[in-house]
């Protein structure tokens, strides 16, 4: 009589437990990526023309599905121990898991490193940062096409006094050649640029924006990572290190309760 591979693991419970988690994932992976979609598209973080496309949003709702999938297959691990039949087949699953929560923690860790130290930070902002000199107007986007970093700051200098103003595009096409109504509308107005003025900017949605001035001036427009990609980017890698490093002590009692009877470990 044919001898079947689930009974001497563990039954037709380990069986249902695993036919459960099979399809839970499947489904809450297609739902996850359908909404995270819709919920990008909806909500204005893609276009075409200009091409933009916000990775920031798109992770933070796949990275927050994800973290739920991961604590469910921690529990489902749990359970499929409890109905395995034999101590070397739950040392193995236990033992499994716990390199992959090691993986996982080192992974985020690296991530975390990445995102919060300094040197990083400014490395981005050496490689995203633009320079350059106008006696006009030049054109800039307040972010990047994947909107992972953002203009937070501009810098501007003349020998001469130098009035220089700031505006979204749709205000300069709308009040193009009227100084006194671009300055009313402009998102940062500097009167005299010739002492070194430093230009909060605001984050602003995607879009082009223009320096104006009526003077020669020199500019420096400075990019950071985003800061709504490092805070949750921070946030979802400590939890993730947090779920796995948790799992991996509440199972350190169950390792070592069935390692003796293992086989092989």
């Amino acid at each position: 009589m044919a001898i079947d591979g689930e009974e001497l693991e563990g039954g037709i419970r380990l069986a249902q437990v695993r036919a459960t988690k099979k399809y839970l994932i499947i489904a809450q992976a297609i739902i996850s990526m359908v909404a995270v979609i819709i919920l990008v598209v909806a909500g204005g973080n893609f276009q075409l023309k200009p091409f933009y496309f916000d990775v920031s949003v798109f992770l933070y709702f796949l990275l927050m599905m994800l973290f739920i999938i991961v604590v469910e297959l921690l529990v489902f691990r749990l359970l499929e121990v409890k109905y395995a039949k034999t101590d070397s087949a739950k040392y193995y699953m236990l033992k499994t898991t716990a390199r992959h929560s090691i993986v996982v923690m080192a992974i985020s860790a690296i991530a975390l490193f990445l995102v919060v130290t300094p040197y990083m930070l400014d490395t981005v902002t050496d490689v995203t940062s633009v320079d350059g000199s106008t006696s006009g107007r030049v054109s800039f986007y307040s972010r990047d096409a994947l909107g992972l970093t953002t203009v937070d700051r501009i810098t501007v200098d003349s020998d001469q006094p130098a009035e220089v103003i700031i505006v979204s595009e749709a205000n300069y096409l709308t009040h193009s050649g009227d100084w006194t109504r671009l300055k009313q509308v402009a998102e940062v107005h500097a009167s005299d640029a010739s002492s070194r003025v430093v230009l909060e900017f605001s984050p602003a949605p995607f879009g082009a924006y223009y320096i104006l001035t009526d003077g020669e001036i020199t500019y420096s427009i400075h990019s950071s990572l985003s800061a709504f990609f490092v805070g949750f980017l921070s946030l979802f890698a400590t939890l993730f290190i947090g779920a796995h490093a948790s799992w991996l002590v509440y199972t350190i009692p169950l390792r070592q309760r069935y390692v003796r009877g293992a086989i092989f470990r």
